[in-house]
């Protein structure tokens, strides 16, 4: 008789307090990126289709070398994310009117609509996760996170 898959992961996992730090970060954000796409399931967006959504949220009109950068998605990544966005209705490609040679990337209304529901899943699911949290440690969680953050900035340049 098969036993079931997730007792028998579980049993092969190290016990939570000896991960280590980079351990502990790629299974959260592995399990945060799961529980955001199953909250957004009626989308169907994949993990970088909500990335370049809350790109073009900040701003609209971009070229896709910019949403390569701001992403950090590669360029065949971003190719197949934008012409499955465009072909669903949630973006539209416009040729740049002073450098024909540049095509920007915009929201529509449905893909700002769309964006809208996915912020509203993910503040509830980022609610779940930190209920438990007093608002100074929510407030010292999301220090670090940027300064984490800035650390493999800078040494991504070095």
């Amino acid at each position: 008789m098969r036993k079931d898959l997730k007792s028998d992961s579980s049993a092969l996992a190290a016990p939570i307090e000896t991960k280590t730090t980079y351990a502990l970060i790629s299974d959260a954000a592995r399990q945060l990126d799961d529980r955001a796409a199953k909250k957004t399931d009626a989308y169907k967006l994949q993990s970088g289709a909500r990335r370049v959504l809350a790109c073009l949220t900040v701003r609209d009109g971009v070229s896709q070398l910019d949403l390569i950068r701001a992403t950090h998605l590669k360029a065949p990544t971003i190719s197949l994310i934008v012409q499955k966005m465009e072909h669903d209705g949630l973006i539209s490609r416009k040729t740049d009117d002073l450098d024909m040679r540049l095509t920007r990337v915009y929201l529509t209304d449905k893909g700002r609509n769309v964006n809208a529901d996915v912020c509203a899943a993910v503040a509830d699911l980022e609610n779940d996760i930190l209920c438990d949290f007093s608002d100074a440690e929510k407030e010292q969680l999301h220090d670090l996170l940027v300064r984490l953050y800035r650390n493999l900035e800078n040494s991504a340049e070095a």
